[in-house]
């Protein structure tokens, strides 16, 4: 995600959602074409407008229903490797760390 697309609030993007059960609890997963956009705990819909709020959210299908269940499984073990398509805000230095 480019740092002007993160202060538009996504406008124009569409962004899936869906909470998933992890070891950690209930877990707010967000994707957009290119991948993951946010993770959280204790967070709706409510709270993910506010992160996007010009972005279409619409509920996860049964297409993103493995990427879903993968990011819950990364969770879960996070001293695994993991290939999670990830779509985050940052310069090139920050995305690396």
């Amino acid at each position: 995600m480019t740092p002007s697309a993160w202060r538009d609030g996504r406008r124009g993007e569409v962004i899936r959602w869906a909470v998933v059960d992890s070891r950690l609890g209930c877990m707010l997963v967000a994707a957009t074409a290119c991948g993951v956009c946010r993770l959280s705990f204790g967070e709706g819909e409510a709270e993910l407008r506010a992160w996007f709020p010009h972005a279409a959210l619409e509920p996860a299908s049964e297409d993103e229903a493995a990427l879903f269940a993968y990011a819950a499984a990364v969770v879960d073990a996070p001293g695994r490797a993991h290939d999670l398509p990830l779509d985050v805000a940052g310069t090139a230095f920050q995305q690396a760390v």
